[in-house]
């Protein structure tokens, strides 16, 4: 059985993960208060998770590219720098197509420090890659359940929960710091069966994927799906059905 060891690189990414988990579980409650203060309509504040969704749709179109030709060290950096814009801009902004703007952002350069994150994981730990993802998960949505707390406690403030939001953003900026100390490692170079020439061929030669990776991507699309869902509207629907307020009664 492969040991998990935890050195500097793991726990840089633990944290990188730890911070995206804050932000993706204090998007919601977020968005709902923002909402309020807008006044817009449910259809049009949903707008929020659908920039969201389309900046990680980005990113998994481009993120490969970027890394190819810049290095995981340096999109990782991005990707922090690109996440605490966009909690910014959603925080610090009030007019609907800023807020739009900002969690177009933060979906991007999230979802590309995310996606990098997990392939470093992976390589650097070998077989034990899978565990070190797993740990890290729990890590991450550990730190996403303070999220809504730390929101709902400043919401009940006279400061408003804008600056409960904001901490993912110091958190990336902190990081980002940290992270020129850490030297990530570069890219494992993956080789495929031995081709015509006698020479193997690249992994991404492969041109169809084979049915067990459409399954799996069916799976994960199902089980995003339900977590943003549950993410972006459970905060409504409690305080819709429930009663229950968006802060602590004082």
């Amino acid at each position: 059985m492969a040991t998990l060891v935890r050195d500097r690189v793991t726990w840089l990414i633990y944290s990188q993960l730890a911070v995206y988990g804050y932000f993706v579980y204090g998007f919601g409650p977020s968005v709902l208060l923002l909402r309020d203060e807008q006044q817009v309509s449910r259809t049009v504040s949903g707008l929020h998770g659908t920039a969201l969704a389309g900046g990680a749709v980005l990113a998994g179109l481009v993120g490969a590219r970027l890394v190819r030709r810049w290095g995981r060290a340096a999109v990782l950096r991005v990707g922090l720098a690109g996440l605490a814009l966009g909690i910014v801009v959603v925080t610090a902004a009030t007019a609907l197509p800023l807020t739009l703007l900002g969690a177009l952002l933060a979906g991007t350069f999230g979802a590309l420090m995310l996606n990098t994150d997990s392939a470093v994981l992976s390589d650097h730990h070998g077989a034990a890659g899978p565990a070190a993802i797993s740990e890290a998960n729990a890590l991450a949505a550990a730190t996403g359940l303070l999220a809504p707390l730390i929101i709902g406690t400043a919401a009940a403030t006279s400061l408003g929960w804008r600056p409960g939001f904001a901490v993912a953003a110091a958190l990336a900026m902190a990081l980002l710091l940290s992270s020129a100390r850490v030297s990530v490692p570069r890219p494992a170079v993956y080789r495929g069966p031995i081709g015509p020439t006698g020479e193997s061929e690249p992994i991404g030669s492969v041109t169809r994927l084979p049915r067990r990776f459409w399954l799996a991507w069916l799976v994960l699309v199902l089980c995003i799906g339900t977590e943003f869902s549950m993410t972006i509207w459970a905060a409504d629907l409690l305080r819709q059905q429930a009663g229950l307020g968006a802060a602590p009664q004082p």
